[in-house]
């Protein structure tokens, strides 16, 4: 379920890159946020979902999975890093 603000935390495998990732939202029809570092290692981004395709889209461009950025009290997210592109 996407959040009323229409953000999505997107993880990735490793094997894609921050930047291959951005793609991928965007492809996906969504719009980078920023970049956060997990708190179990690795990135995850947080985007916005322009449309309400979009969590189906991204896992088809390679997401292992989306989840709301506020779960869990936001404790996937350690610190706040900026966004490359």
């Amino acid at each position: 379920m996407i959040p009323a603000d229409g953000q999505m935390a997107v993880i990735f495998p490793s094997a894609i890159d921050d930047n291959q990732a951005f793609l991928a939202i965007v492809a996906a029809g969504g719009s980078p946020i920023r970049l956060e570092q997990s708190a179990l290692g690795g990135d995850i981004w947080v985007a916005k979902a322009d449309s309400p395709d979009f969590r189906t889209a991204v896992l088809h461009y390679g997401a292992l999975m989306t989840v709301n950025p506020y779960a869990f009290g936001g404790c996937l997210l350690s610190r706040n890093r900026a966004a490359r592109s």
